[in-house]
């Protein structure tokens, strides 16, 4: 068959090669699988599924009897194949090729790594055949085709159920059809039959009309396209599927497997601390409280039926509280395989990762940018910022609404109402004692719900503080002279965005955000909590109980019971001129105390199942037991959920 001259693989392109591969290398460094080739004396025609690392052609050749190995450069505008590998010509523009060290056409090599989604031919010294094992990341299809030529290539199909060229390519006009060639067994490439079976790991010379992006009758679309790589702060990831039959329903399944370890020379992966943990969300679930699916643990199969043409959109979340240490400032790296088959024959390894030594974004900011933080931060440290929803009540603030209401509530009997109390008049309904039995630091459920704005801030070492509002800043980098280039730069210190309590100091630095053009700094204020200053709170953030005092000065403008207009509330004397003293006889304020606590809950508070929940996203129980309002302290009772909006430890 007739040669065709194809472009040298010339060194530019040798070069986007390795870019290429330091990319995908860089997502997707772990999640190891392996593939096993059966090569037999003579030429191979192999395609690989994985990603060998370390790449390099020397260790992933050297202790094989391989006498050479050669890669078209599929960079090509047009070729032809040849019918006979022995015709090969070294350093030919069509190749690039490996020789072993022992090799006298050593010196001709130019194939120096090699690519995981890639074809080669491989030609095997002595008479036996060889099983090669290699181990690396799952290499993925990616639908580059030249058009209006024969392409080397191989497909991601089963190793059972496998497709045959005619099914594999129907819903493709520039394939379906076309001339397909496989290598026999004396190393020959020999015409194949469009009915014949797609062998796994196998090369075909495919013959290709037009232009085409075709990946498989059935293919997976990420976010990223070498993996799926949560790192230590994203909690959510997209994967399509997608039908491209026009004709042929297909039933989908993704499954996870586990990771196996790195190989021994992939020094710079850490191995799995175990498998990724994740839920799943199917849009096939939504209903009126789901409206996009249900958060689902994804702890067996996922089964999806496509119509011709249709696609299904999942969401995978992590399970972070079930994985020590996959958080900001942890050291663990969980590992899986999303394994994604379906009936047609079709099958891909996708990697998934969770965890550290990973290329992940950068901690949030609170609204927009991303920069890298100064202090390396536990898992619990930064800013969280929630709400607290407060409905239940003690007796003591007890009113004809909230008694109304037990008396419709079959809960609580206990706190009906006597029987003699007029409704409608008040000396009547003031005082109300509490029933016999009940216990006078019991809460009950309110008519309605009070809602308020949480605010805490958890430092490098794990101490807590409750905030009144807090501020985010930009703080630009520095920059030093270069030696080598008088009058330009280099980076020395890169920007980051910090955190102020108040506005003292933030001024000195750019804003975060925009407003009316103008860069300002991004606030986030509460008015549940008067404080002047952050105030510590005792106790372990995220383990609890996390509790904290916050104090109203008699005088305090904030004082519920202070009124600048009105001369009764102004705790001044019939004068005008002494301050009274708090709680005293004749005195017109008090000082009020709230105590406050926040009991951590494993469980979601509403019972929902919710991504980064135990890392991210945390709750449970808050408390305040108030005094200085009422004759008797009062004690409220709900809910509070807090979301990690920064993990900058560093507060000013």
């Amino acid at each position: 068959m007739k040669n065709l001259p194809v472009p040298t693989r010339s060194a530019l392109g040798r070069a986007l090669a390795m870019v290429a591969f330091v990319a995908i290398g860089s997502t997707a460094r772990a999640q190891w699988v392996d593939q096993t080739i059966t090569l037999n004396p003579g030429w191979n025609a192999v395609f690989l599924e994985v990603q060998p690392q370390p790449a390099d052609a020397d260790l992933v050749f050297g202790n094989l009897p391989v006498e050479s190995v050669w890669e078209w450069n599929r960079r090509s505008s047009s070729v032809q194949f040849i019918q006979d590998p022995n015709q090969l010509i070294p350093r030919s523009p069509e190749w690039a090729t490996w020789f072993p060290e022992s090799s006298p056409n050593r010196f001709l090599a130019n194939l120096f790594d090699v690519q995981g989604g890639r074809a080669y031919l491989i030609k095997v010294g002595g008479a036996s055949s060889v099983n090669w094992t290699l181990r690396g990341t799952p290499a993925r299809p990616d639908g580059v085709w030249i058009p209006d030529s024969f392409n080397l290539t191989g497909f991601f199909v089963g190793t059972a159920g496998a497709p045959t060229f005619s099914n594999y390519f129907a819903s493709s006009p520039a394939h379906a059809g076309q001339q397909v060639f496989r290598m026999d067994a004396a190393g020959k490439w020999v015409l194949t039959a469009q009915t014949s079976t797609i062998q796994r790991g196998q090369a075909y010379w495919v013959r290709t009309i037009g232009g085409s992006d075709f990946a498989g009758p059935v293919v997976v679309e990420l976010e990223r396209s070498a993996g799926i790589d949560f790192g230590q702060s994203l909690e959510e990831a997209e994967v399509v599927v997608r039908n491209r039959s026009d004709s042929q329903a297909r039933t989908v399944s993704l499954a996870l497997e586990n990771s196996l370890n790195p190989p021994p020379d992939a020094d710079t992966s850490p191995a799995p601390t175990g498998p990724a943990l994740l839920f799943y969300r199917d849009p096939a679930t939504a209903d009126s409280d789901n409206p996009f699916g249900q958060w689902t643990p994804f702890d067996g199969t996922i089964n999806a039926s496509l119509a011709p043409g249709e696609f299904r959109r999942f969401m995978l979340a992590t399970r972070r509280a079930e994985m020590p240490g996959s958080a900001p400032g942890g050291s663990a790296s969980y590992q899986s395989i999303l394994a994604v088959t379906e009936t047609g024959g079709t099958s891909q390894k996708i990697a998934v990762r969770v965890g550290s030594g990973s290329v992940a974004p950068q901690p949030a900011a609170i609204v927009g940018g991303q920069a890298p933080q100064s202090i390396q931060a536990p898992d619990n440290a930064g800013l969280w910022v929630g709400s607290a929803t407060l409905n239940e009540v003690s007796w003591a603030v007890a009113n004809r609404k909230l008694i109304a209401a037990a008396q419709n509530d079959d809960r609580l009997q206990l706190y009906k109402n006597p029987a003699n109390i007029d409704f409608e008049d008040p000396e009547t309904f003031e005082p109300i004692s509490p029933p016999d039995g009940l216990d006078p630091d019991a809460t009950l459920p309110t008519p309605s719900e009070f809602v308020f704005r949480v605010i805490i801030h958890v430092d490098s070492a794990g101490q807590a503080r409750l905030l009144q509002k807090v501020l985010q800043v930009w703080e630009d980098g520095s920059d030093r002279p270069d030696p080598n280039n008088p009058g330009y730069f280099l980076p020395e210190t890169p920007g980051r965005f910090r955190l102020f309590s108040s506005e003292q100091g933030a001024t000195d630095f750019r804003g975060a955000s925009l407003r009316r053009g103008d860069e300002v700094p991004k606030r986030l204020s509460t008015a549940a909590y008067p404080l002047a200053a952050p105030q510590p709170l005792s106790g372990t953030f995220g383990e609890g109980p996390l509790t904290g005092t916050v104090t109203l000065s008699h005088t305090s403008p904030f004082n519920p019971f202070v009124h600048q207009y009105h001369p009764q509330h102004d705790n001044l004397d019939a004068r005008y001129q002494s301050t009274l003293p708090p709680g005293e006889d004749g005195s017109e304020s008090y000082v009020v105390i709230r105590n406050i606590s926040l009991e951590f809950a494993d469980q979601h508070p509403e019972g929902r199942i919710t991504p980064g929940w135990g890392t991210s996203e945390i709750g449970g129980r808050y408390k305040e037991t108030i005094t200085g309002i009422h004759r008797t302290p009062l004690r409220v009772a709900g809910d509070f959920i807090l979301r990690r909006v920064s993990t900058n430890s560093q507060l000013d």
